[in-house]
């Protein structure tokens, strides 16, 4: 179901990777109609969007109806667009398995329909800056760094 899209973005950089393959599926509807829309869901999106889209396609019992079609492929587009971005600053580039853990915290414990916008500042040092609605907590070891007194140690 449409509900899935949320596993495939976790980033901003994923929600673009997704709506540039969306445009795709769309430009070829529009100009193939829906033998050209076949042709690249085969041979251009990944398994996990094409997937989704065949599901959606399967549920709603669409056959070769262009124009719904075309009303799932916006509805996808909507959908993509009402993520909410959390920024996240960090030190250094963190392998994918932890940005999916800390994706799943925030799914978890601040909701769903979140994702990353991710910046690399190494002057932080550890930790992260996180920005949400308006909201912006410091969670770096840069303070504490600035903070000792060198010449004690």
């Amino acid at each position: 179901m449409l509900s899935d899209l949320e596993r495939l973005v976790i980033t901003e950089e994923d929600r673009e990777n997704l709506l540039e393959r969306v445009g795709w599926l769309e430009e070829a509807l529009y100009k193939q109609g829906d033998t050209g829309f076949d042709m690249v869901m085969k041979n251009k999106i990944e398994t996990p969007l094409a997937e989704i889209i065949t599901q959606e396609i399967n549920s709603r019992k669409i056959i070769a109806v262009i124009e719904k079609i075309n009303l799932l492929l916006r509805e996808i587009k909507y959908i993509l667009m009402k993520y909410k971005v959390m920024r996240l600053t960090i030190a250094t580039e963190l392998p994918l398995s932890i940005i999916e853990d800390i994706h799943r915290y925030v799914y978890d414990n601040v909701g769903s329909g979140i994702i990353f916008k991710i910046d690399i500042n190494k002057d932080l040092i550890a930790g992260a800056v996180i920005e949400y609605e308006g909201k912006f907590g410091d969670f770096s070891k840069r303070q504490k760094f600035e903070k000792i007194d060198w010449s004690k140690l």
